[in-house]
């Protein structure tokens, strides 16, 4: 406010009774007015903070609170809570905090209500992992036009398995030499999904048979001893050890590691890393595809690890994978995406 005797807030005071659009700043006969009306005893100007409690005494009608701006808006001088409340009880309990804490309210769980991670086992290193991927023909479906005035889901393709490849990693490679297996499928009536099946059923029924039926011996030395008897604490949930620890080793190289339950696990990639697989193997490097490295040349990798330029929705038959040249860049659109390829993809 435009004035030569430090009397700022007395005139911004006023003004909140007279709202004017015109040059709001200056201090005008209507504005001096209003502030007769209020009751100024006792007030020094400039008006400190300390003041303004004084101020809201004098007019017990009127509350006042002071912001600062630095980049951002901040308070400095609360008067009465910006919150509402919708009983007195409410507004009592959060008096009872606010007058005597900082603004950030700490609200601790209710007893027997927190969750505990308790599956320790999913956090080992299981002895062998599969990892396993397909890809389909892509067919449209005919269907009737939906009811619009109800919740429904658009079907227009559908996907039929047409090949896949998994690769079976041991945690130990002298144990078990790992190697990609693939399979295409060489008429419409190759069922993919039961070979699949069956080909993992039998690999893992020899992987069974040579390395976890016949669990290896503990080698337990009395160094190990001393270790296993003086130790305090879990190495796997951290908590203190009791009368009831077990002596867990690997049944596959003896070593003295825990060892899991024996069991078929499928997990999608999508459940513990929230993203496409075309994100995460464009997060990779060449330097971390160590496993996929060792069977394909480097020329031959850089293409392999790239994702999403292929045909999906024109690859709809046998026959399709028989083409010996590109179909036309407007054939890679894809209709789930919305969008087709660049100049340079293509």
């Amino acid at each position: 406010m435009k004035n030569e005797y430090n009397k700022c807030f007395k005139w911004c005071v006023a003004r909140f009774f007279i709202i004017k659009d015109n040059h709001p700043e200056r201090v005008d006969k209507d504005l001096k007015k209003q502030a007769e009306k209020l009751n100024w005893e006792k007030i020094e100007f400039p008006v400190s903070l300390q003041q303004i409690t004084l101020f809201e005494k004098n007019n017990q009608d009127i509350s006042v609170n002071v912001y600062g701006y630095e980049s951002s808006v901040y308070p400095l001088r609360r008067s009465k809570n910006i919150n509402t409340f919708s009983t007195e009880e409410s507004l009592s309990k959060h008096e009872l905090y606010c007058d005597t804490h900082d603004s950030v309210r700490i609200e601790l769980p209710e007893p027997n209500t927190m969750i505990e991670f308790t599956n320790y086992n999913r956090s080992m290193r299981v002895p062998f992992v599969v990892y396993a991927d397909f890809e389909s023909f892509i067919t449209p479906i005919n269907t009737c036009s939906p009811n619009t005035n109800e919740s429904y889901t658009k079907q227009y393709q559908k996907h039929t398995p047409c090949s896949f490849c998994y690769y079976i990693k041991c945690f130990d490679e002298s144990v078990y030499k790992s190697k990609p297996v693939t399979f295409t499928a060489n008429s419409e009536k190759d069922d993919v999904a039961k070979k699949i099946v069956d080909m993992l059923k039998e690999d893992i029924k020899k992987i069974y048979k040579t390395y976890l039926k016949f669990p290896k011996k503990m080698v337990f030395t009395p160094e190990d001893k001393n270790s296993f008897n003086n130790a305090k604490v879990c190495h796997i949930c951290e908590e203190e050890l009791k009368d009831d620890r077990v002596k867990d080793h690997c049944h596959i190289t003896d070593n003295k590691v825990i060892e899991v339950k024996l069991q078929l696990r499928f997990v999608d990639s999508y459940r513990f890393m929230a993203s496409s697989l075309d994100s995460l193997s464009k997060n990779l490097t060449k330097e971390q595809c160590k496993n996929i490295g060792k069977y394909y040349l480097r020329n031959d990798l850089d293409l392999l690890l790239r994702k999403g330029v292929y045909p999906y929705e024109w690859v709809d038959s046998i026959d399709k994978l028989n083409e010996t040249q590109l179909p036309p860049k407007e054939l890679f659109f894809s209709r789930l995406n919305d969008e087709g390829i660049s100049d340079e993809d293509y």
